[in-house]
């Protein structure tokens, strides 16, 4: 049976398993942590290992497929799920043996990749997911091949985020992000959720300094006609408001911080931080810019076609809501709601 999200990992539907990071896997790193997996009739499927749980997933994904529905499938691998990957890994060495006894060499070319999965299955405090592979491109791996010389990614890059529905895309994940506590792609400093100030980033070799960007290996986008902002990676197991079923005052309280998403009904702060993301996207989108140019990769209406995404993404996201927690709505779920549907 073909590899997906909603059925059960078996063992006889497994083929192969490629680390999707070269290097490593120390702390920091994504190496060891997210892996493909190819299975029957060439079906394949992402499993991430991630400090995340059952309810931080489904409420997260709720929201995200909200504003996009084509990155949120994800779901938590189940005991018998991990006990055939385990196997697999296991049965590989066995039969890379054999063939070693015979002088023959047997997919060598996973060697790597299963010996990483197999050390992550046995920690202890492993926590995969499984989701479905999105062909999508982040902003660091295209800048990275523009400092090379290839600019063709990044100029990908840029017309998808400047074209019809781009940027105001990319706002609406803005916003789920901010109701799902995601920090690990941008984070509103200053505003109540982390200090005030820059993250500075080495990439190819040249430094960039983020006023609100975290991550810009997180910042996806689909290339290709239609091509939109992409949800990707949307869970964030550092987030202090992954607990959806506390109540929103005693979250802030117990996190001495707001929620993020307050900021989208305060006009000028959400103005603000548009303004921020905007300017971390502009540099990173044209790394030889002079400081003293006003030319822009994403068009004069840039900040305001942000601006809008996020208050149609509170929508959206505040329709679901409705439509998903039933009557009576749950009073730690309708804090946030009633906070949302005020954005205008």
């Amino acid at each position: 049976m073909a590899l997906a999200v909603k059925t059960p990992i078996k063992l006889e539907d497994l083929r192969g398993v490629k680390d999707f990071y070269d290097g490593p896997a120390v702390h920091g790193s994504k190496a060891g942590k997210i892996f493909l997996l190819e299975g029957a009739n060439d079906s394949k499927l992402v499993i991430k290992d991630d400090a995340v749980f059952d309810q931080q997933v489904a409420h997260s994904r709720s929201i995200m497929k909200a504003v996009h529905r084509p990155s949120s499938r994800v779901s938590m691998l189940q005991p018998a799920e991990v006990e055939a990957l385990k196997t697999f890994c296991r049965y590989y060495f066995e039969i890379r043996q054999s063939y070693k006894e015979y002088g023959m060499k047997y997919r060598s070319d996973m060697k790597l990749s299963v010996k990483k999965l197999q050390d992550a299955l046995a920690r202890q405090d492993s926590n995969f997911q499984k989701m479905t592979l999105q062909e999508v491109k982040d902003v660091k791996g295209a800048l990275e091949k523009r400092l090379s010389g290839d600019k063709t990614e990044l100029e990908s890059f840029t017309a998808t985020l400047k074209g019809p529905g781009g940027l105001e895309s990319l706002g609406e994940i803005v916003a789920a992000d901010l109701v799902t506590g995601n920090t690990d792609r941008f984070m509103p400093r200053g505003w109540g959720v982390g200090e005030e100030g820059v993250k500075a980033w080495t990439i190819g070799g040249q430094q960039f300094n983020f006023k609100v960007l975290v991550n810009p290996g997180n910042v996806f986008v689909s290339l290709g006609p239609g091509g939109r902002a992409s949800g990707l990676d949307y869970l964030d197991p550092q987030s202090a408001f992954k607990n959806f079923a506390m109540r929103l005052e005693e979250h802030e309280s117990a996190y001495n911080a707001r929620w993020p998403a307050r900021i989208l009904t305060d006009r000028s702060a959400r103005k603000k931080y548009a303004e921020r993301i905007i300017h971390d996207l502009e540099i990173l989108l044209n790394p030889h810019k002079s400081r003293f140019s006003t030319r822009t990769k994403l068009g004069k209406a840039r900040k305001d076609r942000l601006v809008a995404g996020m208050v149609s993404g509170a929508g959206k996201i505040a329709t679901r809501i409705q439509q998903k927690a039933g009557i009576p709505m749950p009073p730690a779920i309708k804090d946030r709601y009633d906070i949302l549907v005020s954005v205008h």
